[in-house]
């Protein structure tokens, strides 16, 4: 009811509330899944996403068919979209976010340098729900935990955040009736939601030190934002803001840098190492 309310589907004209309830009841009572093995994928009152795009077609005959505006389903659909449901949906785009954000160079270098404690992270939240032949996943209770866990959970990023990105962040499956690899995260997946939490933390952040009102992240955003504070200055408080510039904290560059400083004092200090196993 609030989807179609806020995307104007909904005009309590040609389509009303009752209109709405008739078709989602239509739906949800339709062909269910009998094996008690996968029953719980398709509960009783709720629809799944073969039902969701089902729905859409009950919805299309009841506001321009029934009203003899179109006389095809064809384009009962194709205008229900129109009518705002289409905009509406272009906010979840899964794949904008892939493109533009996550497929860069900046991405790929600070995933490769963290790599093994984000592997740790995955290793230590997933598990709870694999079977011993089965291969490691991470479930949505485990993916909570972790970010509970972590302190970014607060008044401005909550479960509800948390639950879209871990559906954004899923490869799409065909079947969601008779398997439940959509709910079982792999590590590919996991990074990506990763990405996409540390995004929107970014974004908090930066929206809350331009309203300078309050403090998120162990970051006092009101003296951050009164002080201009830079990239630089919030590498100590473990920020996730960067800029985009050459200078930038998350600059390939800096990383490799950083990266390379690192190896040479692992490489000193195993030579200090084999000095003193020598007698040295």
């Amino acid at each position: 009811m609030d989807f179609l309310t806020v995307t104007g589907a909904v005009d309590h004209n040609l389509l009303k509330l009752s209109d709405v309830s008739i078709d989602f009841i239509a739906t949800n009572v339709g062909m269910k899944v009998t094996d008690p093995k996968w029953k719980h994928l398709n509960p009783d009152r709720w629809i799944v996403r073969d039902e969701f795009m089902q729905l859409f077609v009950r919805l299309s005959a009841s506001k321009y068919l029934k009203t003899k505006k179109y006389l095809t389903y064809n384009d009962a659909v194709r205008q229900l979209f129109k009518d705002g449901i289409l905009d509406f949906m272009k906010e979840f785009d899964s794949s904008d976010f892939r493109l533009n954000v996550l497929y860069t160079e900046y991405c790929d270098m600070v995933f490769k340098y963290y790599l093994k404690a984000v592997k740790n992270l995955y290793f230590h939240y997933s598990g709870k729900h694999s079977k011993p032949n089965e291969s490691r996943f991470m479930c949505n209770d485990e993916f909570m935990k972790l970010f509970y866990d972590s302190g970014v959970v607060s008044d401005l990023f909550g479960t509800k955040e948390l639950g879209i990105i871990f559906n954004l962040s899923m490869m799409t499956q065909v079947n969601e009736s008779t398997s439940d690899r959509h709910c079982k995260m792999s590590f590919d997946e996991f990074i990506e939601a990763m990405a996409r939490v540390a995004e929107k933390c970014n974004l908090l952040i930066v929206d809350q030190m331009s309203k300078s009102q309050t403090s998120y992240f162990g970051i006092n955003l009101d003296d951050a934002f009164n002080k201009q504070t830079t990239t630089i200055a919030f590498k100590d408080q473990s920020s996730l803001i960067t800029e985009d510039n050459p200078k930038s904290l998350f600059a390939p560059a800096n990383i490799m840098d950083i990266k390379m400083k690192k190896d040479l004092e692992d490489h000193s200090e195993q030579v200090s190492n084999s000095d003193i196993d020598d007698g040295k």
